[in-house]
């Protein structure tokens, strides 16, 4: 046998082998994400057979401890219902987005699935990925792809960040300038607050505007919303007229805000109410000093940490604040059967925070509870009668807490999972104001039902 022949088989060996090794993590993705799916979640079955195909991944072989999701299915849409001849879901007229945007969001969604069934149920994911990154810090491969909007890049600092492409703001513009006047048409006042993504327009300026575009997305949409005489109250320039260090304000490991963080925006939030419009908030209650912090050292990996792994980086400190003097609550969030009378600390998930588990816990979680379509707030020790309706994305469950403790009644409605209809919770229920709190990652321009985060109908 010659030396060519002998290549040509050691190179189909290897071509045989690789595709071998691939087909066999893909069949684990399928037969663990089935198992998953179908067995233990729809069939409730936990058994031998779900622990042995599931044995590493004990967090995904139980109830959804963790994920913030609802424990009962509630019909929204029926409880809230649409005007007639409005469907739940947008139309094509809803956005003014063209194809190629359209066709490219499809595909990042994709992509976005592929990547978390890959995350969540392929065999031994984070230990491949830790070896993987090990090996690239030993030979030094430091190179992110500025492409690649879906991946985690690490800034100087430490922070770990993704970037954000340029997006088309107009729709979301469009919607919010039509629901500012439908609040206030029915007497509601109405404002729109920026919550800071962590690339900063001053600390960054070497990303900002040239791979990362979270702040011209902001500012493209603002610019429309003032031009309309919609009410901004934009958080970034507190920030920068504070001189604050902007990527100290987050977690080194995740994209959120600290409770710090959200403590200081509550704060200057109530501050603003007083000001403009002269209402009777008790933000003195906000002050840091009036708060003990239990802190938790080394106690979360945030949701880019966790892709990364712990042999890239290292676990954040985390923290839950509770306020010195006497309070007294009413919480609730229908969808997840919770109903609570008690001091502020009924507003926290401890399960969230009774253990360390890295990849398998979100600490951050704790706060309202994660993420869900409704969530109310009754401070029964309130000066004032005010009644506050925020409409948010998870920056605010660190935020919307703390408001509380200021005003009488708080709704906080959670657009990608609240289904009904916006404007006739507003009717039964008559807030005062109306709150938008969204970060940059949240503007986008087109979206699935009320998962598209602008539509207020």
């Amino acid at each position: 046998m010659t030396n060519e022949n002998k290549h040509n088989i050691y190179v189909r060996c290897a071509c045989i082998a690789a595709v071998a090794i691939f087909m066999f993590f893909f069949a684990t993705i399928i037969v663990r994400t089935l198992t998953r799916q179908i067995l233990v979640k729809k069939l409730g079955m936990e058994n031998s057979f779900t622990n042995i195909v599931l044995f590493d991944l004990k967090n995904l072989n139980n109830t959804d401890e963790d994920t913030g999701n609802a424990t009962v299915k509630i019909d929204w849409q029926s409880l809230y219902p649409f005007e007639t001849g409005k469907q739940s879901v947008p139309d094509k007229a809803v956005t003014t987005t063209g194809f190629a945007d359209k066709y490219k969001e499809r595909i990042l969604l994709v992509e976005e699935k592929i990547e978390t069934y890959v995350t969540d149920y392929l065999i031994w994911y984070k230990k491949i990925v830790e070896l993987a990154n090990k090996y690239k810090s030993i030979i030094q491969w430091d190179y992110a792809s500025y492409a690649e909007y879906n991946g985690i890049v690490k800034l100087p600092d430490g922070h770990l960040t993704s970037y954000i492409e340029q997006r088309d703001t107009n729709s979301a513009a469009d919607n919010m300038i039509s629901f500012a006047d439908y609040c206030k048409q029915n007497g509601i006042n109405f404002i729109y607050i920026q919550a800071p993504y962590k690339i900063s327009r001053i600390q960054d300026k070497g990303v900002s505007g040239v791979v990362d575009f979270s702040n011209q997305n902001a500012d493209a949409l603002i610019q429309r919303l003032k031009q309309a005489n919609v009410d901004i109250y934009d958080l970034r320039d507190e920030i920068e007229s504070e001189g604050l260090n902007h990527h100290s304000l987050f977690f080194r490991t995740d994209h959120h805000w600290l409770p710090e963080t959200g403590l200081w925006a509550s704060r200057h939030i109530l501050d603003y109410l007083n000001q403009k419009y002269k209402y009777n908030t008790d933000s003195g209650a906000l002050n840091e000093s009036q708060f003990k912090i239990v802190l938790y050292p080394k106690w979360f990996l945030g949701s880019q940490g966790k892709k990364v792994t712990l042999a890239v980086t290292t676990p954040d400190d985390f923290s839950l604040l509770y306020p010195t003097y006497k309070t007294q609550m009413h919480f609730s969030i229908p969808d997840a059967e919770i109903d609570l009378d008690g001091d502020f600390s009924i507003v926290y998930d401890m399960k969230k925070v009774e253990k360390i588990d890295y990849y398998g816990r979100n600490p951050y979680g704790a706060y309202m509870y994660s993420d869900h379509a409704l969530t109310r707030f009754e401070n029964h020790l309130s000066k004032n009668n005010m009644r506050l309706l925020f409409i948010h994305d998870s920056f605010g469950n660190c935020v919307i807490p703390f408001v509380s403790l200021g005003v009488k009644h708080i709704d906080a409605i959670d657009l990608r999972h609240f289904t009904g209809s916006v404007q006739t919770f507003i009717e039964e229920t008559g807030p005062d104001a109306v709150i938008v709190l969204y970060n940059p990652s949240s503007i986008k321009s087109d979206g699935d039902a009320h998962k598209y985060t602008f539509d207020f109908r």
